[in-house]
């Protein structure tokens, strides 16, 4: 117990000496504390600083140099030292050393774009030396296909979708393109306006000019909207011209014999008609187009209202020589000439169908429905009009203010009071002349000052001169040798941008290309289901080296072709293919017994096994491994396996398939080889109706287009030599007509060559319906020669005095047609049709009215008509028969007989 207790009191004791001591260390510590606390302060407020400034130094420097680096480096040339060394600078490459002959595209193994195709106006010091500068640089973005932009974004199961606040349920292909075309027209409209484009000083210091699919066909649908402004100004112009002609005054006001309302009726109805014609064009389908909006309106226009002015000339006749039946005597004398040049202009516009251009095609319909319309309007409603007329002009009222009497009727309707007949007479027996045309030295004189009494005063006896009608040949002789050399020196082609408005975007982009890149792009189609692609795989190579042997196809330096096609692509991946089969095949990673595979290998060699183990619609590995080559050593790829890679390849290689521009029809089956589910076969495609060997070609001219115009015009020709024969019974006369045409249609190439105008489709077409409106300026003059007495050269004067003011008012009104198209925003409209039509008028008026009554005065047809009499006049034919007989006039009945006496007809007139 005394042990214990000492020892209990020797714990005590040391227990107390521990917390005296803790005690003691305590106070220590917190003096410690007290000393340090200001210095643990006073460390972290500098750090706190030094941080501080630091962070205010990195914004200051974010703030200097944030922005692009290339900006921020152009900006500051001397301070580059601050994080470059000086063999680090960025220099320039030499890029006419790195681009002579064309460089690698961003896959160097497969695209290789040549020279020719990406820089324009290459110089060099010496021919084949590397290039030493270039004027214009091209490049080519593949935009993706609708499909792929519609896949791309549809939200896949579950996961996020690509773009958020896509509305799922509406996205769909149709809404893809849509994006894709808005998306080309920001880019395009971004280039043109990017602030690198100019100056500080906002000068242009580059000039890019950006194309995309969208670009042409924006510009287009703009231009081909119809100009109603320019449409009512040309009607308007029409209106006027028609009117001011036509009109006759009396004290100030439009007399009786004025024709100022039938003007203004003629215009309106083929104005009306050719609505029409318009409406039942697009309800035929046929598709509007620059050429429908900007010229068929103004041509058919100046076309349609020439027949009006022939037969408001004969009216003004016709009534001087008849009290009666005047619209049928009218139609009788003017019809068969409308007929002739109405059908001949309808036909060279159908023949103008045969161009391979889909929107000249469409333009030739509608002028050749127009046309055909306007012919029915005049020739049924006009001549109706005209009657009303008639009986405002016996009545003596004027003309336009029809409430108002003009003249007396003897003086707005002079005729001489016709005797009584009541007996028969038989033809050819004397009897009073009724209605005759008057000896031409008794017709009235035409108004003094007048186109007429200058016609008949001065021109008619100038062209019967010995002397002026030796000029007139040669003059024309000189003039078919100059236009052959026009001819001669014509270029021949057709760039897009000589049809785009010249001073829009497409057309300077393709003002550029064609300047400095003249290429086109061009398919050998291999077409037909008897193709037999995996043993005509030699074949199709030495067809398509055969086509890079011409002089014309763009190649690499190794003479290949510039673009690689399907065939060697297809060959080359399954060539790749076969190599990374054949190193596992090294390792023993396939059984050579069974064909099985002994491990793991790579994507390639599983790719290529499984093609290995398929042909046809058979899978088998036993026998095949290791023994069947996808390419063998002469390049020839499997023959009984190849539909099987085909699909393969156009699945497991697609970029490259639509690089190719392969175009497969039908297109091989989806196969993929990580699905699964799906059999070890590969599934073979069908074999191939249609596929496509791309090139690029650079020099050519459209040869073909020249030869098909060459076969319209030949068409166009015969046509109008044989529908003249059949109207006028005469191939004679019919011939004449065509020696005209034909100087006519050389003459007018002959200018196009002159002019700079190219041979190309559109000029085709002018040419073509040269053919036909030549016709207007020859018909008229031959079918009144054909009807008239005497001599040739009588006959010629004859025909001239009668149908030269209506011809000349014809190619007027023509010509005042046509010229709204001059103010066309097309630079094609004016250089093709407003240029060519106004030279086609004035050459047709100079051989319609000068050289053919010189060549009809030598050379003309055979009389047809005699007078019994010997006069140099006929009797007007008796008019059409009248059931019941005027009861205020009492005419004479003529009686025809046969030869032997017998009654033959009864006419009454």
């Amino acid at each position: 117990m005394g042990s214990s207790r000492s020892r209990k009191k020797r714990n005590t004791e040391e227990m107390r000496s521990s917390n005296t001591e803790s005690g003691d260390m305590m106070t220590l510590g917190k003096n410690l504390s007290e000393t340090t606390d200001p210095l643990a302060k006073a460390i972290a407020d500098e750090e706190a600083e030094r941080r501080e400034k630091a962070r205010k130094v990195a914004a200051e420097e974010c703030k200097a140099y944030r922005g692009p680096m290339m900006r921020w480096m152009f900006a500051n040339p001397g301070r580059w030292s601050q994080f470059l060394a000086e063999s680090e600078y960025p220099r320039f490459p030499d890029y006419a050393r790195v681009m002579s002959g064309g460089c690698p595209g961003f896959a160097a193994g497969v695209l290789h774009w040549p020279e020719d195709m990406i820089l324009g106006g290459v110089k060099r010091q010496l021919k084949g030396a590397a290039m030493t500068s270039a004027d214009a640089l091209q490049s080519v973005f593949l935009v993706a296909s609708p499909n792929d932009v519609f896949l791309r974004f549809k939200q896949k199961g579950s996961r996020a979708p690509a773009k958020p606040g896509l509305n799922q349920s509406s996205w769909n292909e149709e809404l893809a393109k849509e994006v894709i075309q808005q998306w080309q027209r920001n880019f395009t409209r971004m280039l043109y306006r990017h602030r690198d484009n100019f100056d500080e000083e906002g000068f242009e210091r580059r000039t890019i000019h950006p194309l995309a699919s969208t670009s042409i066909a924006d510009m287009l649908e703009e231009f081909c909207q119809f100009n109603y402004k320019i449409i009512f100004v040309g009607y308007g112009l029409m209106l006027v011209y028609a009117i001011f002609t036509q009109m006759k005054r009396d004290g100030g006001l439009p007399s009786s014999q004025s024709c100022m309302g039938l003007a203004l009726a003629g215009v309106l109805t083929v104005t009306f008609a050719s609505v029409s014609g318009l409406g039942l064009a697009t309800w035929c389908g046929i598709e509007f187009n620059a050429a429908t909006t900007q010229i068929v309106p103004f041509l058919t226009l100046g076309i349609g209202v020439d027949n009006m002015f022939m037969l408001l000339h004969n009216y003004h006749d016709v009534i001087l020589l008849t009290n009666q039946h005047e619209i049928g005597i009218l139609m009788r004398e003017t019809g068969m000439s409308i007929l002739c040049t109405s059908i001949n202009n309808i036909l060279s516009f159908l023949a103008g169908t045969m161009l391979p251009i889909p929107a000249l095609r469409s333009f030739c319909a509608q002028s050749s429905i127009l046309l055909t319309f306007n012919f029915i309007a005049i020739l049924t409603l006009y001549p109706a009009i005209i009657s009303i007329d008639l009986r405002r002009r016996k009545a003596g009222m004027r003309d336009v203010f029809c409430c108002l009497r003009g003249e007396t009727r003897q003086e707005s309707y002079s005729m001489i009071t016709k005797p009584h007949f009541q007996e028969k007479r038989t033809v050819g027996e004397s009897m009073p002349r009724i209605i005759s045309y008057k000896d031409i030295e008794e017709e009235p004189e035409p108004e003094p000052f007048s186109l007429h009494s200058l016609i008949r005063n001065y021109y008619i006896p100038f062209v019967e001169k010995k002397s002026v009608k030796i000029s007139v040949l040669c003059a024309s002789l000189v003039l078919l040798v100059l236009a052959v050399c026009g001819m001669r020196q014509a270029a021949i082609g057709l760039e897009l941008s000589d049809v785009l408005p010249e001073h829009t975007a497409p057309a300077k982009f393709l003002q550029a290309r064609d300047k400095y890149f003249s290429f086109y792009p061009m398919f050998a189609v291999i077409k037909g289901p008897n193709i037999d692609y995996p043993v005509q795989q030699q074949q199709i190579d030495k067809y398509r080296n055969a086509i890079a042997q011409s002089k014309f196809v763009i190649k690499r330096k190794s003479g290949e072709p510039s673009e690689k096609y399907w065939l060697g692509m297809m060959r080359d991946w399954l060539t790749s293919i076969q190599e990374a089969y054949d190193v596992e095949m090294a390792q023993g990673k396939f059984n050579l017994t069974d064909g099985e595979l002994n491990g793991n290998v790579s994507e390639d060699a599983r790719i290529a096994h499984r093609l290995i183990c398929s042909y046809g619609n058979i899978y088998q590995c036993e026998g095949r491994v290791g023994r069947i080559r996808l390419v063998d050593g002469t390049r020839t790829i499997n023959n009984d396996g190849f539909y099987n890679y085909l699909t393969a390849w156009y699945n497991q290689d697609n970029m490259m398939y639509y690089v190719s521009q392969g175009s497969f029809y039908p297109t091989p089956p989806k196969w993929s080889l990580t699905d699964k589910k799906a059999p070890l076969l590969v599934p073979p495609a069908e074999p191939l109706a249609y596929s496509q060997i791309p090139f690029y070609l650079t020099g050519l001219t459209d040869t073909t287009v020249i030869i098909e115009m060459i076969k319209a015009i030949g068409v166009i020709a015969f046509a109008v030599f044989i529908v003249i024969s059949i109207l006028l019974f005469n191939p004679w006369a019919a011939f004449n007509i065509l020696v005209i045409l034909v100087v006519m249609t050389v003459e007018l190439a002959g200018f196009m060559g002159w002019a700079g105008v190219k041979m190309n489709p559109v000029s085709a077409v002018t040419l073509i319906t040269a053919v036909g409106i030549g016709v207007e300026f020859t018909a008229h003059v031959v079918l009144a020669y054909l009807t008239s007495l005497g001599t040739r050269s009588q006959r010629t004067s004859s025909a001239i005095d009668r149908v030269f003011v209506p011809v000349i008012h014809g190619a007027l009104s023509t010509l005042l047609g046509i010229l709204m198209l001059g103010f066309s925003e097309f630079e094609f409209v004016v250089k093709y049709f407003f240029v060519v039509m106004s030279a086609l008028i004035v050459i047709g008026v100079i051989n319609g009215l000068i050289l053919l009554p010189v060549l009809l005065s030598l050379i003309g047809a055979p009389q047809e008509v005699f007078s019994t009499d010997g006069k140099s006049r006929l009797n007007l034919p008796p008019p059409i028969r009248r059931r019941e007989l005027d009861g205020e006039e009492d005419d004479e009945g003529l009686m025809m007989v046969s030869g032997g006496g017998r009654e033959f007809r009864n006419i009454a007139i």
